[in-house]
Order: C-alpha cells, then structure tokens, then sequence
C-alpha cells in the first residue's frame, strides 16, 4: 500500500469499473427498451446480411483485379494479366465492363492485337447471355482500347473494322480518340489517302478533327513521303485555327517538309520553311525544319541549296541549341554526293563536320558511299570502308549498306574480284553482326560487275552463293548473270537462267526483259532472233512475255473494277 490509502493504478482501475457498473444502468433498460429475444436476434440477421458480405468480398476481389491489371499494363506484362484474368473467372468471380476494358488495355500495351479483339467479342457475347450470366456491355472506352491494340500492331484493316462496329454493332458513337487511335495506325501503315478519307469521314459524322487527328493524318503523309497529301492536310490545320501557336504550326509545317525528301520537292520544302519563319514573327525555323529541307534538296539533286540553307541557319544561330546538327550536315553530304561530286562530299565529313564540334556517323559515311557507287570510283569507295572497318570513326561503324555501296562502286567499274571479296568479309563480319549479312543487294552488285566484266564463271558462282545463303534475287541479279553467261556463248545456261527466273515466280518488268534482250541481240548479232543453238534463250524470253502480258492484263483488269466501283459509290 502506497501513503494515503491509494493502490495499485490496476487495482485502481479495478475498483472504479466495479462502482460505476453497480451504479449504472445497461442501456437498454435506461432508456426503456425492451431486450429482443435471443432467437429473435437470430432470425433479424437472416440470409441477405450473408448474401451482403459475400457481395463485398467479390466486390473487394474486383476492386484488386483492377489493381492487378492497372498494374500488368504498366509494365506490359500481358501473359501476367491472362493469367489473373482467367483465373478470376474460373474462379466465378463476376466480370465487370471496366475489368474487361481494363484487360484490353493491357494487351493494347503488349502488342497483342489479336487478344484485344477476342476479349472484346467475349465482352460483347457477355452481355448478350440470356442464361443469367453478368451483363457487361462494351463502352466507347472498352473500343478505343481495341483499337488502339491493332494500330500499335499496324493492323489498320481491324482498326477500321472496329471502329466501324462501335456504331453498326454496339450501337455506340466514336469519339475523338476512335479517330485518333485509327489515324495512329494509317501513319504507321503509311497510308495518307486513307487518313485523309478519314477526316472527311469525321466530318461527315458531325465532329470536327482535332490538333492530333490532323498532325497523325501529316505524320502518314511524312512516312509515306507525299507532299501533295501533306499540303492537304496542312490546308485543314488552317483552317482549324487561323491562328496557330508558333510551336504548333512550325510542328506540323516541319512534318510537311519532311513529306518532301523522298520525292525530292524541294521548292515546295523551301516555301514552307519561309512560312515557319513568318510564324515565328521572323525567327528562323528549327534546326530540324532545315535538315529536312536541305534533305528535299539533296535528293532532287539541289546540293547548293542544301549548303545554302545550312549556311543560313549556322549564320543566323543565336545560340548552341539552334545551330546545324548533324542531320543538317549528313543532307549538305548527300547533296554532295547525288550531284556527282563524292570527293566533296567526303570533305563536307571529314573536316566541315568535326570543325561543327560534330562527330561523323555511319549515315553520313554511307551518303559519300551512295556518291562514290554512282561514278563508280571503287577504289576511293574501298579506301573509306576500310576506314569505317578500322575505328577510325568510333560512331561510323559500316552496315550492311556501307558494304553494298562499296560493292556497287565495284560492279560499275567492273571490278569483280573486289566485289567478291566484299562479300566474303561481309559474310565473314556477319559471324559477329547478323545484320551484316548479304543480301540480293549485296549480289546485284558483284553480279553487276561479272555483267560489265563479262565474267561467266562468277556469275555463275555468285548464282550458287545466292541459293546456299538462302537469299531470293531478283530480276537485276538474274539479268545481270544471264548477260554475263549469253556473251560468251553459254546458251544452254542462259537458257537456265531465264527459266529459273520465270519458275520462281520473280516479278519482272517489260523494259528489264527487253534490255536485256536487245543486249544479247547486240553482242550475238541479229541472226540470234532466228533460233539455232539460242532458240530455248528465246523461247525463255517468250515465256517471260507473255507472264508480264498477264500481269498487265490483271493490273488493267483490277484497275476498271475500282474505277466501276467508285462510279456506283458516286
């Protein structure tokens, strides 16, 4: 005992508890209700309070299959989410329209395009069960996710499909994002015709293309390479806001250049580099924006305007992040190049691009290359191969087209013996590097070189290299051999040739085969047109005719049946 008579605080607690519980009341009978029964109680609880806490415990299970999928589809983990998901349902858990949707996002983020489809059909049939199953009914959400599956898988045929069966199907109405999923797999599938029928189709449906419908429609038309489409489409994103943000109009303006390159349209190019400068309220464009003009140049063979443009980009940078980068450089190489001045181009590389603080890379070595093969100076072509062979450009390391370049350089000269060695180190590289490995390229060119060389033997020998490689050639090589082989007189293995040309299916095209043929006539003489030992050769020839005939005519064929379909549409 403590002083003063106190305890223990427990037997002090306890002492305090036992007096209020003497002098207290239950509840109940202070406020004058009367206790129910114990069976009573029992029975109040009856089945729908366990009906209720099996409901929240598969509630509770759904709610941590969302988390699971949310999950899986960060990280892409589709196999993961098959797994739970099918788990789930053997497990009789109900399957709502957000778990579906969910699930389909998750393949949507995997790549698997066909899983996407089949869990939304397994939706759809859902809620068409007339057996008591859960209803789930696919939303707009639940489609896009489908959607956007096939277009990041470039399936756009099933993409349009969907989109077509949200309304015809599902009875539900495409969004913004229906449209921009959709556009997404057209740039992909680099199709600007059809991204541009989609806008139209937009429209028709009462909703006006967006900012990101319209730069997906410009992305296919840059893919593509197709100026005049991509004059289209920037004529709409005008007309969508009059007045652009600078950013934006020199984004889409920078893509439209860029749809100029493959087709060499470089006063068009020119003309919208102008306008971004006019957007930009007199500031120059993107390095980016020159590089793809200068580009436009080089391939139209506009190598002085393409230095020009990247003169007057250098002169007018205000600081680092606005002066020429290497892709501006690599077009001023190409220009170069496709003018027929290598050497320059060469030069451009070696000392105007270090002296930018700019490092050479393969992509410029292989435009001087591309120069190089088309005057056919094999010699200056193997010299920097061997270069790009030895380290001395550590980010210019060769690929296979630096290798096919090369050899091209050699088959123009008629140099066979470097052409075949060529391959043979590439060959031997590819031990190392797979994507070394030749190609039909890589035999066009040294069978070129037997053409030029009269060289029977190694076409012949390459012919054989093709096969054991496994490598299918195409018309050019096939000529090339057989021109080789007839010019020394080998009618039956000219003969061969043409025959395994025409066997295999190969597609060949009306003036190759006739080229090829006057060239024969050319060094045999005319009185090879009249048979003799040469009659199976032209008998071969016949055969090849007569398969591009029928090319010609189902060409012409399918051509009259889009135009007849097309007039009943109109």
């Amino acid at each position: 005992m403590c002083e003063g008579g106190g305890g223990s605080p427990a037997a002090v607690g306890a002492t305090a508890g036992a007096a209020g519980r003497k002098g207290r009341k239950p509840p109940s009978a202070a406020a004058g209700v009367r206790r129910r029964p114990p069976q009573r109680q029992q029975q109040g609880k009856g089945l729908s309070s366990v009906e209720g806490t099996i409901e929240r415990k598969q509630q509770l299970k759904v709610a941590e299959l969302k988390k699971q999928l949310q999950r899986f589809a960060s990280l892409r983990m589709w196999r993961r989410a098959t797994e739970a998901f099918d788990k789930a349902k053997a497990d009789g858990l109900p399957m709502t329209a957000a778990t579906y949707t969910h699930a389909i996002n998750v393949m949507s983020k995997g790549g698997r395009w066909k899983e996407a489809i089949e869990l939304l059909e397994e939706m759809i049939a859902a809620g068409n069960d007339s057996n008591g199953g859960p209803k789930v009914t696919p939303s707009v959400v639940s489609y896009n996710a489908a959607i956007t599956a096939c277009s990041r898988a470039s399936k756009v045929p099933a993409a349009l499909r969907l989109l077509d069966e949200m309304s015809s199907r599902s009875g539900l109405s495409p969004d913004i994002y229906s449209y921009a999923a959709v556009m997404s797999g057209l740039a992909k599938a680099r199709n600007p015709g059809r991204a541009i029928e989609l806008l139209g189709e937009m429209r028709a449906a009462g909703m006006e293309p967006d900012l990101v419908c319209l730069k997906g429609a410009m992305e296919a038309c840059r893919s593509k390479g197709a100026p005049k489409e991509a004059g289209v489409v920037l004529e709409q994103v005008r007309e969508l806001d009059p007045t652009p943000s600078a950013s934006a109009m020199a984004d889409v303006l920078t893509s439209a250049i860029s749809a100029c390159v493959t087709e060499g349209a470089w006063e068009q190019a020119t003309d919208w580099l102008t306008d971004i400068r006019m957007a930009r309220g007199g500031r120059l464009p993107p390095p980016e924006a020159y590089a793809a003009a200068a580009n436009a140049c080089a391939r139209a063979g506009q190598g002085v305007r393409a230095r020009a443009l990247i003169v007057e980009l250098d002169n007018g940078a205000t600081d680092e992040a606005h002066r020429p980068t290497l892709e501006c450089y690599n077009a001023v190489v190409l220009g170069s190049a496709m003018a027929g001045d290598p050497k320059e181009a060469l030069r451009t590389l070696k000392v105007d691009v270090p002296k930018a603080g700019l490092k050479p890379n393969t992509q410029g070595f292989n435009h001087v290359l591309q120069g190089l093969a088309k005057v056919g100076d094999w010699k200056t072509a193997i010299t920097v191969l061997d270069e790009q062979r030895s380290g001395t450009f550590p980010d210019a390391p060769p690929d296979r087209w630096s290798y096919n370049n090369a050899i091209e350089a050699c088959g123009r000269a008629g140099q066979v013996d470097p052409a075949v060695a060529l391959l043979d180190a590439m060959r031997a590289a590819s031990h190392r590097n797979r994507r070394l490995k030749p190609c039909r390229y890589s035999y066009r060119g040294a069978l070129q070189a037997c053409r030029a060389a009269v060289d029977d033997a190694a076409a012949l020998r390459l012919l054989e290299g093709m096969k054991k490689d496994g490598i299918k050639g195409d018309q050019l090589c096939s000529l090339a051999a057989f021109s080789a082989v007839a010019a020394v007189g080998r009618d039956d293995k000219a003969a061969e040739i043409l025959e395994d040309l025409a066997r295999g299916g190969i597609s060949t095209s009306e003036g190759a085969v006739a080229s090829a043929k006057e060239g024969l006539v050319e060094i045999l003489g005319s009185d090879v047109m009249g048979g003799g030992r040469f009659a199976r050769v032209m008998a071969a020839f016949e055969v090849l005719e007569a398969a591009q005939a029928e090319k010609a005519a189902k060409k012409a064929e399918l051509a009259a049946a889009a135009a007849a379909e097309e007039g009943r549409s109109a």
